[in-house]
């Protein structure tokens, strides 16, 4: 599989121990790596290995500085983070609330990272026992926490409630009932609860359980399985987490799993974390032709997205039936993507 030289400087200076010589460096379209890098969400993941690895001065200075001013502003990000972290932590902790934060939080309070500043962090994700939900809902609420929307028209889709924003606080808040939108996965939450650690008075995911959610959440909600799509900051969480190692055997999402390892193979990341037989010939295939032709991920995208909205639309008539709120909720976004 063609792979660009932007792309196998990013995969070298994040996954690689060899050196990158002078000239190669020298010769790179630092454009297309900001692009690259900004749509995988890992500027400052770049910029931090690149120092650490002593790149930073055979590149060129603009470039350099614009990492920098990237990475410095997602390291006081990421503080604050870890500061509202602790504090919703405290409050569900003294009130008994059975939970465990997912991802980020763990990601950070753990230290798989050389430091806090190289992940990109979006929301605050908890995982929180069925029966301790309300109680969790009403104890943010009281310290100024509040539903970003109105309603949830269709919350037996999904795996969380309405995120919960706060006017002093940066991140949002989204409260997850079971690990994935898969009705089946609330067998996960048991697991998830009952290995829980405790690092700094926060309940965190173990290390074998980040790993799982990492690769489970990235293959169902952001639909890496379905679409064959990779993410370089994923696969760059799974290398810090599990050192490079693959040690998720015999899970019933399996065969999912396995497919989040092409991308590694594909690339050539070298590593144990995976076995070339158990991956899917066919989305082998897939990936490839999605990654090498735009007329080939376009048209399969488009036909996923058809099957999609087939499968879906029984449900989507029935409610427009019997909801006159659901219908009011879709005739302003009709309105606001004609005239926004």
């Amino acid at each position: 599989m063609k792979i660009t030289s932007e792309e196998k400087f990013i995969f070298r200076a994040l996954f690689s121990s060899e050196r990158i010589d002078k000239k190669t460096l020298q010769e790179l379209d630092y454009e297309k790596i900001i692009k690259l890098a900004s749509s995988h969400l890992i500027l400052p993941t770049l910029y931090s290995n690149l120092k650490e690895k002593n790149y930073l001065k055979f590149l060129e200075k603009e470039f350099v500085n614009y990492l920098k001013n990237i990475f410095d502003l997602n390291n006081e990000r990421n503080k604050e983070f870890v500061r509202e972290v602790k504090e919703i932590s405290r409050l569900l902790n003294k009130n008994d609330i059975n939970h465990v934060f997912l991802k980020s939080a763990s990601y950070l309070l753990m230290k798989i990272y050389k430091c806090n500043g190289q992940r990109m962090i979006g929301d605050i994700d908890i995982l929180i026992e069925e029966n301790d939900i309300q109680k969790a809902n009403l104890i943010l609420e009281k310290i100024g926490y509040f539903n970003i929307n109105e309603i949830d028209y269709f919350p037996d889709e999904s795996h969380h409630h309405i995120r919960k924003v706060h006017e002093k606080n940066i991140f949002a808040i989204e409260i997850h009932k079971r690990p994935l939108n898969d009705p089946d996965s609330e067998t996960e939450t048991v697991r998830y609860l009952k290995s829980k650690l405790k690092i700094e008075g926060v309940n965190l995911m173990s290390r074998e359980n980040c790993a799982l959610y990492l690769i489970t959440n990235f293959q169902f909600h952001d639909k890496g399985a379905k679409y064959q799509r990779y993410s370089i900051r994923a696969m760059y969480d799974y290398f810090n987490i599990q050192n490079g190692q693959r040690k998720i055997l015999n899970h019933k999402y399996g065969n999912v799993i396995n497919d989040f390892f092409i991308p590694f193979y594909l690339f050539k990341i070298d590593f144990n974390g995976y076995n070339i037989d158990e991956l899917n010939k066919l989305n082998i295939l897939r990936f490839k032709l999605k990654h090498r032709f735009l007329w080939y991920r376009v048209i399969e995208e488009l036909i996923i997205n058809i099957v999609e909205k087939i499968r879906i639309l029984p449900k989507r008539l029935k409610k427009i039936k019997r909801s006159r709120k659901y219908r009011s909720h879709l005739k302003q976004r009709i309105i606001d993507k004609l005239f926004f």
